[in-house]
């Protein structure tokens, strides 16, 4: 069952649950290292403040946090069997 059915990307089951380790298995790394280095490049204060929104795993929102910033994460993700309120109708 699709949650959104007009989005492209949505991800469930076996993928969702070890999407961060298939990703680092699939770039052979490469797209870990990616992720860090834009995040070194942009250069977080601790006082900066950062809405991850859309979130997925937490895991940039957790690279983010190192540099001691504010970070606030809000995922955009439905609780497995519970459906959205379009899926009601």
């Amino acid at each position: 069952m699709k949650y959104y059915p007009d989005s492209k990307v949505e991800i469930q089951g076996f993928i969702a649950k070890y999407y961060d380790g298939i990703l680092n298995f699939v770039t052979l790394g490469l797209y870990s290292k990616f992720i860090n280095k834009v995040i070194e490049s942009i250069e977080i204060n601790s006082d900066d403040k950062i809405l991850d929104f859309g979130a997925g795993t937490g895991r940039n929102a957790l690279l983010m946090n190192s540099y001691k910033p504010t970070v606030v994460s809000r995922p955009i993700m439905i609780p497995r069997g519970k459906p959205n309120k379009d899926q009601t109708k």
